[in-house]
Parts: structure tokens; sequence; C-alpha cells
């Protein structure tokens, strides 16, 4: 009996001490993983910063994956020109409860009118011309199901973003709320427009798109000196109760503002 109760008790000691190494060596692993949460509002870079860091210490974007940025570059293009388009027209109709109506002193100099180098006065924005008027009417019919770029919407979005009044709106881009990327997308249409397009490093950078959900990527340090985990989140408020759910054990918190 005596040499039988010796036996259990060694075998409990032996498994009870595999159970506690297990655990002090997963503690160890997990205690080397830092964990970083990006949080802040729609729009404040955390989507970019994250795909920066993807691409300088992660493994990048491969063919499938940056073939997934196309359709929101498509999109981009589209709705960044109606969203012009609409403040324009609001501009137009002399709606003083507008954002714009409010704040344009600080953009239009009332005490001097200059001309520019299309004959325009520098003080006003003008209307648009009978080709963009075209342009609008065909851009504003298209349904946002039917957002990806083909010859007739791209030759639109060249006449429009040709217009003294479209890129007068896109200069006061910081109350108008027209993205800053989107000037450089409106540049290259063509290459965009090209059924072989792929995004390059750029392209992914600076296409704005909303953000839902939480995104994770595990990155390795050097000299196996652990790993850090980053998340990212939606920042648009009906993504902020979402929020709770990532704080678990996480190291630190890096609130993005812009």
């Amino acid at each position: 009996m005596g040499g039988c109760l010796n036996c259990s008790q060694t075998e409990g000691d032996r498994q009870n001490r595999d159970v506690q190494k297990t655990l002090d060596r997963e503690k160890k692993t997990f205690n080397k993983v830092k964990k970083i949460l990006f949080l802040g509002s729609g729009g404040s870079g955390k989507s970019t910063i994250f795909k920066q860091l993807r691409g300088i210490y992660g493994k990048g974007f491969n063919a499938q994956e940056r073939h997934t940025f196309v359709s929101h570059i498509h999109e981009q293009c589209i709705t960044q020109m109606k969203l012009a388009l609409e403040v324009l027209e609001d501009y137009l109709n002399g709606d003083m409860d507008n954002l714009i109506h409010q704040l344009e002193k600080q953009y239009i100099d009332q005490s001097e009118s200059k001309e520019d180098e299309n004959g325009y006065d520098e003080d006003e924005i003008p209307d648009l011309t009978e080709p963009a008027l075209e342009a609008k009417e065909f851009l504003t019919s298209i349904h946002y199901t039917h957002y990806t770029l083909n010859d007739e919407i791209v030759a639109a979005l060249k006449t429009l973003w040709e217009e003294p009044a479209i890129q007068k709106i896109y200069d006061m881009r910081n109350i108008t709320k027209i993205e800053d990327s989107s000037a450089y997308f409106w540049n290259k249409l063509d290459q965009l427009n090209q059924p072989n397009y792929v995004p390059d490093e750029a392209d992914i950078l600076l296409v704005r798109y909303r953000t839902t959900g939480a995104t994770e990527e595990k990155y390795e340090m050097p000299d196996n000196k652990g790993s850090f985990s980053i998340i990212d989140v939606g920042g648009q408020k009906s993504e902020r109760k979402k929020w709770i759910k990532c704080f678990d054990s996480v190291t630190a918190v890096i609130f993005v503002a812009s």
C-alpha cells in the first residue's frame, strides 16, 4: 500500500511539474509579446500607420492583397468628386448655413480682386462649364453599387478635375472635407483604369476607406527579443463600442489624431 501511495504521489508530482513548466514557458512567451492598440477618430490616420508598419516590419502586401485595394481606390475617386460637387452646389446656391460659407473668408481676400491665368476672379468660385455640367449629371447618377472606373467615368472625372471650380474646392479641403490624396488619384486616372493595374506602395498608403471591426498584425522583433501585436480598429462612432473588446492584456495604447 505504502509503495503504491508513494508511486501515486510521485506520478502526481511529475504531472504538476510538467504543467507548471508549461505554464511558465507560456507566461514567458506571453510576456515577450507586446500588444499595442491604435485608437482615434475616423480619418485620423490609424490605418495608414498600420499599413506602413506592415510594409516596414511585416511581410508587405502580395499581389492578391494589393488587388483588394483597387475597389477602394476606384470608390475614392468617384465619391470624393461627388463630395466636391455637393459642396460646390451648396456654395453656388448661396447656402449660408454651409460650413464653406462660414469659413470662406479664411481663403478669399475680399479687399483686392485678382484674375488667375484662366481669367477667373480669384475671389470667387466660378460656375462649371457646359462640358463639366454634363459630366456632373452623369457622375451623380452613378449608383454606389457601380463605383468601378471605366472609360466613361474616367472621362467625366478628368473633365471635372480640370475645372477651376473643383480645384478651388480641393484647395479648401480642410473645411470641405475632401481627402488630401484625392488629387493624387485624380492625376493618374488613366493608369487606374487599366485592366492590369496593381496598386503600388504609395497607392496602398494613400487610399482612404472606412475601417470596420478590428485588424491585428503580429511582428517579430530582431535578435529574438520577442514580438509585438498591433491592433487597428474603426474610428467611426458606430465602431467605438467595439473598442472595449480589444483592451485585454494591452501593453500600450496609441491615440492617433490629425
